[in-house]
C-alpha cells in the first residue's frame, strides 16, 4: 500500500487530490494534515511514500515546514510543492529546502497526479 502526505490547511485542496489519487492508485492511503503543529506530531508515526504540500500554510514559512521534514525528520521521499507564488527565487528557494518538484497554481490535478503514479513507481 502506497501512503500520500498531503500538507495543506485548505480542506478544498485536499478533497481535489483524494478522489484524482483514489481512482489512479487502486491501494493507496492518503493523510491530510492541515498544521505544522500536525506534522510535527504526527509525521514520525506515518510512513509515507510522497508527500504534497500546499504552498500556503497560515503562521509558518512553507520552507519551514519543507526543512523540517528534509533536515530534522531526514525525509527521502519525493516533495510536491504546489504553490501560487509564480516568482524564480521563491521557485529557487523552494527547491533549496529540498522540494522535489513544483507547481505553480493553478494546476490540473490529473496532470500531477500522473507524475505523482510515476514518482510513486521509481520507489
Amino acid at each position: 500500500m502506497k501512503t500520500i502526505v498531503i500538507i495543506s490547511e485548505d480542506y478544498i485542496f485536499y478533497k481535489l487530490f483524494e478522489p484524482v489519487l483514489k481512482n489512479k492508485i487502486a491501494d493507496c492511503n492518503i493523510l491530510h494534515y492541515s498544521s505544522f503543529d500536525e506534522v510535527k506530531l504526527q509525521i514520525n508515526n506515518s510512513k509515507c511514500d510522497l508527500i504534497i504540500a500546499d504552498g500556503v500554510m497560515s503562521g509558518v514559512a512553507s520552507f519551514e515546514i519543507i526543512n523540517y521534514l528534509r533536515l530534522e525528520q531526514r525525509i527521502i521521499v519525493p516533495i510536491f510543492f504546489i504553490s501560487e507564488v509564480n516568482i524564480d527565487y521563491f521557485r529557487t528557494k523552494a527547491f533549496e529546502a529540498g522540494v522535489s518538484i513544483y507547481y505553480d497554481k493553478p494546476i490540473n490535478p490529473f496532470e500531477v497526479s500522473d507524475a505523482i503514479v510515476n514518482a510513486l513507481n521509481k520507489n
